[in-house]
């Protein structure tokens, strides 16, 4: 019996990548990943890691190419808000 084994396709992409609603195309299969989808058809949220209290970055599962994608960038975020506050 052959085995196959496939690939595991992981991209990094950075908040500041991302269109001013929070979505974004999916690096692999451009397919629309947006935070107003609540359905989970094209996308499932799989990790979410902090720095300290603060959200660092979140682990997205695209549905339609199977790949997995970090958005990293929201400690960044978080420090201009607090310094500008």
């Amino acid at each position: 019996m052959k085995q196959r084994t496939t690939q595991i396709k992981a991209y990094k992409l950075d908040l500041a990548q991302t269109s001013r609603d929070g979505s974004f195309r999916c690096p692999c299969c451009r397919a629309k990943i947006s935070p107003d989808d609540h359905s989970e058809a094209t996308y499932k949220l799989i990790d979410t890691k902090l720095k300290g209290n603060n959200l660092d970055e979140i682990v997205i599962y695209c549905k339609n190419c199977l790949c997995y994608i970090h958005l990293g960038g929201f400690s960044e975020l978080f420090q201009k808000t607090v310094s500008s506050a």
